[in-house]
């Protein structure tokens, strides 16, 4: 089978001699690999296709993710084909298509287009029906939009013959999987979590939500973990399409870890539910990190911090010896999936505060630096008491903590003060062997 009508033949015949009941299944799991995808980048508006003969149907996608819209192709002219789109009712069209009967719209924004076809390469080259329509939508269509080959893993090839112009897709979903295109695919648009950890926030939820889904990087995913909240922030959440974990309370860092765990993506943002994103914080900040050096694990913005207060807090370039000081690192940094778990995670123990300092310090210690990108991409909400809100014994105790975990990074400050380190290293060994972990905890140590 040389010729691409035999190919043809060969593929639609093994796709046509499938039982029906078999296509039916395999259907349903595409539309589970398409719904998750959709929830977890905020995808709402997706160009689709009517199944035709053996294709696989669409029909579950729908009522899987609240609030997708489905937009079906309709020829405006044979000559060039051109894609327009509307909405069901659905009738046979000049194409041979199921084609919108109404008045065509015109062409919206969306943001993913699912193709049909007989057969599918690894390298994102589609055998088409031959008649060149989706050949000629995906020359014209915007360089943002997702493009996904939609198919069964019987019609799975490693080649195609494919022409000079010819734009392969980004990926392929069947029954068994949703994969990207080769490494090349995954490396021009890789996939970040923006991972939100909340306790009680409900009343700012919302805001930090929409925030991530708003990110101008057109690869993203949201995942929210529910610390055992009280409040109603569980119902705030089901109103976004974004993946959403409920769990009994076990901490901030314990929620970060899960949330972790359960994403995808190459890259992880950490956002606190009373704080916010600027729609360009994930592309400002991937961009950076890109260009970097591998030992570089993350990248950090300035902040713009409002509410009670509003100013702009201005960080600085990374440098480990000014890190030893205090803190410039904002907690919603863009990591890298391997630094983020080479260092372990986030360290649960660290409840009191300063998790997020720890962590740098971490990262530090395993040779990983850090990047600045001067822009204001983080929005930091002054409200009241939180977490952060320490007094005076309680930062002293978590600083001198962090000296203790760290030595090799703090001899000066152990040098400078003996005594002071030989006695709280005592202490914090007498707590842990009389009273276990939760009392050190308590203590602030």
């Amino acid at each position: 089978m040389t010729t691409k009508a035999e190919l043809r033949k060969h593929f639609k015949a093994l796709r046509d001699d499938c039982p029906a009941e078999d296509r039916a299944a395999w259907s349903r799991q595409v539309c589970a690999h398409l719904a998750d995808f959709c929830r977890g980048r905020g995808i709402q508006r997706v160009g689709a296709f009517a199944a035709f003969g053996s294709e696989v149907d669409l029909g579950p996608l729908q009522d899987a993710v609240p609030g997708l819209t489905l937009f079906y192709p309709r020829v405006a002219g044979r000559e060039p084909p051109r894609l327009t789109w509307g909405t069901p009712p659905l009738a046979p069209g000049t194409w041979g298509l199921l084609e919108p009967v109404d008045a065509p719209h015109a062409q919206p924004p969306v943001q993913l287009l699912l193709v049909p076809g007989l057969a599918f390469a690894a390298d994102g080259h589609r055998l088409g029906y031959g008649r060149g329509f989706y050949d000629a939508v995906l020359a014209d269509l915007p360089e943002e939009v997702i493009v996904l080959e939609v198919g069964f893993e019987l019609q799975r090839c490693a080649s195609l013959p494919a022409g000079p112009l010819d734009r392969p897709a980004h990926g392929l979903v069947t029954e068994t999987e949703l994969g990207w295109v080769g490494a090349s695919a995954a490396e021009d648009r890789p996939l970040v979590s923006i991972i939100i950890a909340n306790y009680n926030y409900g009343r700012f939820l919302g805001e930090a939500i929409q925030s991530a889904l708003d990110q101008t990087w057109p690869a993203v995913e949201v995942i929210l973990v529910d610390d055992g909240s009280k409040d109603d922030s569980l119902e705030v959440a089901s109103r976004y399409p974004i993946r959403i974990f409920p769990r009994t309370n076990g901490g901030v860092g314990t929620a970060r870890n899960f949330g972790a765990a359960r994403s995808r993506g190459s890259y992880l943002l950490f956002l606190d539910s009373d704080d916010k994103l600027e729609p360009q914080a994930v592309e400002h900040m991937l961009a950076a990190l890109r260009a970097a050096p591998g030992k570089v694990g993350y990248a950090y913005s300035q902040i713009h911090y409002f509410g009670n207060q509003e100013f702009i807090f201005p960080s600085r370039p990374f440098s480990p010896r000014a890190l030893l000081s205090s803190t410039y690192v904002n907690i919603s940094s863009l990591i890298r999936r391997s630094a983020f778990e080479a260092v372990g995670g986030w360290d649960p123990t660290w409840r009191l505060g300063h998790e997020d300092y720890e962590l740098w310090m971490r990262m530090l210690h395993h040779g990983f630096h850090g990047v600045l990108v001067p822009e204001p991409l983080q929005l930091y909400r002054c409200h009241g008491p939180s977490r952060n809100s320490l007094d005076s014994r309680q930062k002293e105790h978590l600083r001198w903590r962090m000296i203790l975990t760290y030595p090799g990074l703090f001899w000066r400050k152990l040098l400078k003060h003996p005594f002071k380190s030989l006695y709280l290293r005592h202490k914090l060994g007498e707590l842990r062997r009389r009273h276990g972990p939760a009392v050190v905890r308590r203590e602030g140590l």
